[in-house]
């Protein structure tokens, strides 16, 4: 499993507005420390490979995370955990349901 970065960095952005942050951890590098200690996530970075997929992507999602999100899975043909049906636009794999895959 991985971790994107953009993730990370969203919900670190949250934090210290009162009532956002799905994560309500005020120190977040000893969360994501903790976390990677305790699970099978990776982090990624995001590279050159995936700023040249993000800046070929059509502009049917407007949010920046979740933008470099989907350049990060089609680059590495990672499927996306979310329920967002714009994601399914870019022809990139998600889950949500019961672990079922999604292909588009």
């Amino acid at each position: 499993m991985a971790s994107r970065g953009p993730t990370l960095w969203t919900e670190s952005s949250l934090i210290p507005i009162p009532g956002y942050g799905l994560l309500n951890e005020p120190d977040m590098a000893r969360f994501v420390t903790r976390a990677n200690a305790e699970s099978q996530f990776e982090l990624l970075d995001v590279s050159l490979k995936h700023l040249a997929v993000l800046q070929e992507l059509a502009w049917h999602h407007r949010d920046p995370f979740d933008r470099m999100i989907i350049a990060q899975a089609k680059e590495m043909g990672l499927t996306v955990v979310t329920r967002d049906p714009s994601f399914e636009l870019y022809e990139t794999e998600t889950t949500w349901d019961k672990g079922q895959a999604r292909s588009r």
